[in-house]
């Protein structure tokens, strides 16, 4: 149909544009202006390495840009729940030349981490329906922190809350806002997880799921400090809420954020919330 043909025209758009910023940045790291080329391919040059920021990441002044495996799509302002959600299913696709993880980069607009997110939510019901799949998020970050990436991983079996609700019974509430302090939350979804607390994160608003995503990403970074390498994986739900002072109801994005002890190319959830694996496809 002609709908279906405007969304093959945007999504391939999309595709483009994701080529285009990664070409620039990998000439950022390489130090070429735009419209020159570089012919060296050295072990000390290596073409799909940003070495300034990760060089400047191991002195401890950046974080260092994504790993380039899998599938990955820039969000712009002009991409859709649509088109995120069409990248995120096709990585499914026997067909497809990269599969998962599939990670989505954005600058530190609100605007663009709340589409992607929601294409994520979108595509956990398509992937559900179709091919029985369940996948997972973990936030991070590119070159700094408000640089924000979401990885979307394949997930082996259903999420343990989905399996046993009981184990939110206990969980920490939390809300965000759109002012609010990434590094104070960040504190306190840590300290939650390290006592094997399930975390439910919940925000109104596209600045303030923003903020939210970035607080489980700079959590991460704090569980990693530990001994214990551990690290954290989140499910993004829409919710109704009611707000205090309304008796109508409102939308928000929740966030179910689990601890995990291993690295996030294979999970293993606490003993009471076993079964679950994030592993590439």
């Amino acid at each position: 149909s002609s709908w279906e043909g405007k969304d093959e025209i945007a999504l391939l758009k999309a595709q483009l544009d994701s080529l285009t910023r990664e070409n620039g940045v990998l000439r950022e790291a390489q130090g070429l202006p735009e419209g020159t080329r570089n012919n060296t391919k050295t072990a000390a040059n290596p073409p799909r390495k940003n070495n300034r920021r990760n060089a400047a990441a191991e002195d401890g002044n950046e974080e260092p840009l994504m790993d380039y495996d899998g599938r990955i799509i820039w969000v712009s302002g002009e991409s859709t729940t649509q088109i995120v959600s069409k990248g995120i299913t096709g990585a499914a696709l026997p067909s497809a030349r990269k599969g998962f993880p599939v990670s989505f980069s954005f600058s530190k607009y609100g605007k663009n981490s709340n589409v992607a997110i929601k294409g994520v939510v979108s595509a956990q019901r398509i992937l559900l329906q179709k091919y029985s799949m369940h996948i997972g998020v973990t936030p991070s970050f590119r070159g700094n922190r408000k640089e924000l990436t979401l990885k979307v991983e394949k997930i082996n079996g259903p999420p343990p809350h989905i399996s046993d609700p009981s184990i939110l019974d206990g969980a920490t509430e939390l809300s965000v806002a759109g002012e609010t302090d990434p590094k104070s939350v960040a504190g306190a979804i840590a300290a939650h997880a390290r006592n094997g607390n399930a975390i439910s994160i919940r925000a109104i608003g596209a600045n303030a799921v923003f903020e939210m995503l970035r607080s489980v990403g700079v959590a991460r970074s704090y569980l990693s400090d530990d001994a214990q390498g551990q690290d954290l994986v989140c499910f993004p739900a829409f919710v109704e809420v009611q707000l205090n002072g309304r008796d109508d109801h409102t939308n928000a994005l929740r966030l179910v954020v689990l601890l995990t002890p291993e690295s996030p190319r294979t999970v293993s959830i606490p003993e009471r919330s076993a079964g679950l694996s994030l592993t590439d496809m």
